[in-house]
């Protein structure tokens, strides 16, 4: 800071999104705040009063149609630079998805957004003619990006260069629905509507074909040595169709895509716009549909010796306190999950 004293941002726990959760019950969902401290000499800090970012105060957590938390936020590994105009920005984790947030004094923090990157443990750093290079741990790419890879080569460092570019790519809203929920009632259940997102390509330049791609659920997706890219525009076997009208133009323009749930596997999905010259990736956020009132879980029934997937598993038997099936998270998340999960790892 301008008078050499030095702030440092970092993460903790600050319990969980619901104060009423019973974790030896039911399925908590746990949060991290981002806070801030400050110090004259390196080795004696003190914490700023109040927190910087809060997930439960903001758009960071996974909610329903209703608005109620469904899946467990987060706001962490924060990475702060001055930006040429002065300002500061944050670039965090929240959730496998990177988000970002500006500041004028480096203790309110506005402007919260998801950044459309897949990825964990954001770094930044600004480059000499003033833009910026964000670092995220991720896999996200094209298929011939994991063709014939190691294990090690597919878990990668993505970089992102934020500056001018020929065109831009933006999706309104910012996040679908895909059917997968607690309260669904099971895999056979009819599928919901088709969804409609608008997507806007802005500049100019050579014309922009779009297309889609989801990422398998199948097994540990995130850790697969190969995992499936699916075609979610041209594959009849995809989980999803997407459809764009039209599916290229010269910029600028809108197209109306139109998302289409063929089963409640789900993917994640990613569209890609290309004009000949550069790609560009665009994951969709994806929620939750409303849950039923007499909730009967699409997950998987944990079973002794079966490793736990992506997906998490219900516990046979057992209900939480809101009469949901008690459910183990993914491996990732194992400890925010009940006691009795510890079984099924």
């Amino acid at each position: 800071m301008p008078d050499q004293t030095l702030r440092y941002y970092y993460n903790c726990s600050a319990g969980q999104a619901n104060p009423a959760c019973q974790p030896a019950l039911g399925f908590c969902l746990g949060v991290n705040v981002i806070d801030s401290a400050t110090s004259k000499d390196g080795l004696v800090w003190q914490k700023d009063p109040g927190v910087r970012i809060d997930p439960r105060n903001g758009p960071e957590f996974l909610r329903d149609q209703g608005g109620n938390v469904v899946l467990p936020g987060d706001a962490s590994h924060p990475r702060v630079v001055t930006v040429r105009d002065g300002s500061l920005e944050m670039f965090y984790w929240g959730g496998n998805e990177t988000w970002s947030a500006t500041s004028v004094d480096g203790l309110t923090w506005t402007n919260r957004k998801y950044e459309g990157v897949f990825g964990s443990d954001p770094d930044v750093i600004v480059l000499p003619d003033g833009r910026t290079r964000l670092f995220v741990n991720g896999f996200l790419g094209l298929p011939q990006d994991f063709d014939g890879k190691t294990l090690g080569e597919n878990q990668r460092i993505v970089s992102y260069v934020y500056g001018p570019v020929r065109y831009r790519v933006s999706v309104d809203p910012d996040r679908v629905f895909n059917g997968i929920c607690s309260g669904c009632p099971g895999l056979t259940a009819p599928v919901p509507p088709p969804e409609y997102v608008n997507v806007k390509i802005e500049g100019s330049g050579p014309e922009v074909t779009l297309s889609a791609i989801g990422y398998s659920v199948e097994g540990d997706a995130l850790h697969a040595s190969n995992p499936r890219v699916i075609d979610l525009v041209t594959d009849p076997a995809g989980p999803v169709q997407v459809e764009f009208s039209p599916s290229s133009g010269s910029p600028p323009f809108t197209t109306r895509t139109t998302l289409t749930l063929r089963n409640r596997l789900g993917a994640s999905i990613v569209l890609v716009a290309n004009n000949g010259g550069s790609q560009e990736l665009i994951p969709l956020r994806q929620s939750l549909p409303p849950t039923p009132g007499q909730p009967a879980s699409l997950r998987p029934t944990c079973q002794v010796g079966r490793p736990v997937g992506p997906q998490g598993c219900t516990v046979p038997g057992q209900t939480g306190p809101d009469g949901t099936p008690l459910t183990c998270l993914p491996p990732d998340q194992a400890a925010s999950s009940p006691p009795i999960c510890k079984q099924y790892y």
